[in-house]
């Protein structure tokens, strides 16, 4: 994964932006390495979730025509989200971050103990239980485990299908937990800080897809698609404007 970037310790030194455009790599810990052509080293954390991050992941890879990475990635994402919603409603319930580790370490390795948490959870937290969506859970094992390559449309479909629910799951647990919502974050992005070497570092704010912190009325799939591709062509067509200042500020590129 990648995220676009400039160099924050620039920003500092110069009292300006440098205008080097750089693209960040980024996996499952969610934090990039910055190295700028002046020689600042820095890290950048995004703060997304990694249901946010998978999300994204599928919307990139749907916009390219990849049906079958876009459907593994929001199929992922869908679980991600239940244990982000599971360890939502357990910190609700007062559960330490102890006890949490200690918990979901049984139920880590397997979706389906993990789904069932989460139902009884969610019937706890608001009265009635969680309802998978047989059609999701149908076209899932059609593409994870038998490797179905769905046209663009059916994928589309399944993409959209997920991005709801998640949604939909998101937003019940924002509106009666919201502070436990915020203090899970808070807690992954201290989690994450502490395996970081020292040293200068920054923070992103979220995805463009889809994002838990900043989204107050999600937008409907298709127009979150819509949107995520316009920020994504506006980064891209910004990058050689960028590139004259720099250059024109006496910058060379980082080898």
């Amino acid at each position: 994964m990648k995220m676009f970037s400039t160099c924050m310790e620039c920003l500092k030194e110069l009292g300006h932006p440098s205008f080097e455009p750089m693209y960040v790599d980024y996996y499952d810990d969610r934090v990039g390495s910055v190295m700028c052509a002046r020689g600042h080293k820095s890290l950048l954390m995004l703060q997304s979730q990694k249901f946010e991050v998978l999300m994204e992941s599928g919307a990139n890879a749907l916009l390219e025509g990849f049906t079958l990475e876009a459907c593994s990635s929001f199929a992922s994402a869908l679980e991600r989200a239940i244990e982000f919603a599971l360890r939502v409603l357990c910190t609700a319930r007062g559960m330490s971050s102890e006890a949490w580790t200690a918990t979901y370490s049984e139920i880590a390795r397997q979706s389906e103990r993990q789904l069932g948490a989460f139902i009884v959870e969610h019937t706890l937290a608001f009265g009635s239980p969680y309802k998978p969506l047989k059609k999701l859970v149908e076209i899932r094992n059609r593409v994870i485990h038998k490797g179905e390559i769905l046209n663009l449309k059916e994928a589309s479909g399944f993409c959209a299908l997920a991005y709801e629910e998640i949604v939909k799951i998101m937003s019940s647990l924002k509106h009666k937990f919201e502070s436990a919502v915020q203090e899970c974050v808070r807690h992954d992005v201290a989690e994450r800080s502490k395996s970081l070497e020292p040293g200068p570092r920054a923070h992103a704010s979220g995805c463009s897809f889809y994002s838990l912190t900043c989204e107050i009325d999600p937008r409907p799939f298709s127009d979150a698609l819509t949107q995520h591709r316009k920020a994504l062509e506006l980064v891209r067509g910004a990058e050689e404007p960028m590139r004259a200042l720099f250059a024109a500020l006496g910058g060379t590129p980082a080898a």
